[in-house]
């Protein structure tokens, strides 16, 4: 029985998909397009006629498999919670999402030191959760739940923790992954809550 031909965004997704595995697994030196087209069962020129070059397909992963597709963009009944509590379920998601995508992550900033147009790209994507943790914090400022001003300052607080502490567990990984992460929620906000309520 012969294959069944597929549509061009249709073999361009089956071609993302094998190349988001084979630079998660081998990272991008040890990954060829060859081994990308040997996983879908097509010919290497297959690849090429939708990608111009290995550098073009690793941009497309980065484009399509970065933070912005990974990372909910919504939180529905967040509205609903105290601040604390909806910081807490906010930062939880995108702590535990990243988590389960870490081999994929940890390769895409691997390669930043090597690709700047990866590192824009990261950046770019990494730079619009900032921003919705911000509109977050600007609504619940408008409500009187903080002063304004400390908005941007508690935005970057709990960026640069995280992004410390997803640092420190990529190097050493955690024997529980929900009690590492936990402890690191809870020291936080305390260190945010107290400072926004002083004694």
């Amino acid at each position: 029985m012969g294959q069944i031909r597929q549509s061009g965004d249709q073999r361009r997704a089956q071609i993302l998909q094998a190349a988001l595995e084979a630079f998660s697994t081998r990272g991008y030196d040890g990954t060829t397009t060859r081994a990308v087209a040997d996983s879908c069962g097509i010919s290497e020129a297959i690849v090429f006629r939708h990608f111009r070059s290995k550098e073009t397909l690793f941009h497309a992963v980065a484009q399509d498999y970065g933070p912005r597709r990974l990372f909910r963009s919504e939180f529905p009944g967040l509205g609903n919670l105290a601040l604390k509590e909806a910081i807490h379920e906010v930062v939880t998601d995108y702590l535990d999402t990243f988590w389960s995508n870490r081999a994929i992550l940890r390769m895409l900033l691997l390669e930043t030191w090597r690709d700047r147009c990866i590192a824009a790209e990261l950046n770019s994507q990494f730079a619009e959760r900032n921003d919705m943790l911000r509109e977050l914090l600007a609504a619940r400022a408008a409500k009187g739940e903080l002063p304004p001003a400390l908005v941007i300052p508690v935005t970057e607080t709990i960026s640069n923790s995280v992004a410390g502490f997803l640092f420190k567990c990529m190097r050493w990984e955690p024997d529980d992954w929900d009690d590492e992460r936990e402890c690191f929620l809870v020291g936080l906000l305390s260190v945010i809550f107290s400072g926004l309520d002083p004694r």
